[in-house]
């Protein structure tokens, strides 16, 4: 720590942000809410003893006789050494707004490259939806199809079998015919045989008679 270093020059919005991050890393601050509270009063403090133009030792000595269990003599140390770190690394106006320029250049190309990222992966999402879908439906007019021809071969198969059903029955009913028709023809010769018969003997009898 050098403790008789001062602010070399004003600071910017940014590193006084930056600055205030890293002194509030060095205090000794549990989750209690009065530890927050305490730690910010005391940083707001210090900030006016350093922007007042106050050496490193004059304002690690006060934070420190502040007393609160913040910042205790070690976190005292802590704070010097953070300050004396920070005034060496600042350089001048010019310097600071120089890098400020570059970290905000960084900045717009790390967003821009994850803006590109984003839509990339986007777009890679749509795809693997589409490809999703357009296998889906594939697979679903698949299925009809195959549907389809299973019921054209049902209806084939059933057709020829009603077909051969029909070649297979009329034989039968063939036989069935011939074999009824043959007892009614015998039946009709026995009846008309007996019908030519029965005048012969009506002839012979009246013979007999006149020759009596």
């Amino acid at each position: 720590m050098d403790a008789d270093l001062t602010l070399p020059r004003e600071l910017t919005e940014k590193e006084e942000t930056a600055l205030r991050k890293l002194l509030n890393s060095q205090l000794h601050i549990t989750k209690l809410i009065q530890d927050e509270e305490d730690a910010e009063v005391l940083l707001d403090y210090a900030f006016d003893m350093i922007k007042g133009g106050d050496n490193i030792g004059q304002v690690v000595e006060e934070i420190v006789f502040m007393e609160m269990s913040v910042c205790r003599k070690e976190e005292g140390e802590k704070i010097g050494s953070v300050l004396t770190d920070f005034y060496n690394q600042m350089g001048t106006l010019e310097e600071a707004a120089a890098k400020e320029a570059r970290a905000k250049e960084l900045e717009v190309t790390i967003a821009a490259h994850a803006e590109e990222e984003a839509l990339a992966t986007e777009a890679k999402r749509v795809e693997e939806e589409e490809d999703f879908i357009a296998a889906a439906l594939e697979t679903n007019n698949k299925s009809e199809e195959e549907g389809m021809l299973d019921g054209e071969k049902r209806a084939e198969d059933e057709a020829m079998g009603y077909a051969a059903g029909d070649k297979d029955a009329s034989p039968v009913h063939a036989t069935t015919n011939k074999e009824d028709e043959e007892p009614a023809a015998a039946a009709a010769a026995a009846e008309s045989s007996e019908k030519v018969e029965e005048p012969a003997v009506e002839e012979k009898e009246s013979a007999t008679v006149e020759e009596v």
